[in-house]
């Protein structure tokens, strides 16, 4: 959709899918005890995705455009069937030394399951702004802050919460200088800093739940450089 002369673009988008057996890979004790642990795949039927997104596109004057997106997604798992494993696990209370592993019974575990790394919303907003300094030096200033709603790095829900990665915006800012011949080699130069605003030093990047245990894996914050380089 565009307004005003294509200054102005929309570009909505909506999506509903349904999904049955779908895989999803899960790290757990392994029967024995011991401390060790195994990675299995799990079929969970039934599970719908639905959502929305909508970008949007302003361009004023040729030098500058303003950007912006939002997004929504939502999902519901209908059934997650498994087998009781905790059967055959003699640290599991559950523990039946007479159960037969090829013959466990399925038990239900929708209400203990979420979809990983699916964030409800997200958002970004944004500008870039060109300018043309003389007939061989171009300048170009870009900035951007986006957001990522809390999500969920493991499919089995935690009661203490450690499978949940909080949500966090970020503002990230550059400037570009380069030179525009049109013989010869051309040169660029730019500075950036992501984060900018950040002053924690570092955030918590992902969590695993290995079964036995979770470990967590940071990421740092604000981050700054420059880049310089030639092209022919």
């Amino acid at each position: 959709m565009e307004l005003f002369d294509r200054k102005l673009r929309f570009n909505p988008t909506g999506f509903y899918a349904r999904y049955n057996d779908l895989q999803d890979e899960i790290i757990r004790a392994a029967p024995g005890g011991g401390g060790n642990t195994e990675t299995i795949v799990e079929n969970a039927s039934n599970v719908t995705i639905y959502g929305a997104e909508l970008e949007v596109l302003y361009q004023p004057i040729s030098d500058l455009t303003f950007r912006g997106s939002f997004g929504y997604l939502g999902n519901q798992i209908q059934q997650f069937l498994i087998e009781d494993v905790s059967l055959i696990d003699p640290s599991s209370p559950n523990f039946d030394p007479s159960a037969d592993p090829a013959n466990l019974p399925i038990i239900d575990v929708t209400e203990t399951r979420i979809l990983r790394r699916a964030p409800e919303f997200t958002f970004s907003i944004g500008m870039d702004y060109t300018r043309q300094l003389n007939e061989k030096l171009l300048m170009t200033f870009t900035t951007n802050y986006s957001f990522t709603d809390e999500f969920a790095t493991s499919p089995v829900i935690d009661a203490l919460g450690r499978n949940i990665i909080d949500s966090d915006g970020s503002a990230d800012f550059s400037l570009t200088f380069e030179t525009t011949r049109d013989k010869g080699p051309n040169f660029f130069f730019s500075g950036f800093v992501n984060d900018a605003f950040d002053d924690r030093r570092g955030r918590l990047g992902a969590t695993l739940d290995a079964g036995v245990f979770f470990f967590g894996a940071g990421i740092p914050t604000t981050l700054y450089g420059f880049e310089a380089g030639l092209t022919y």
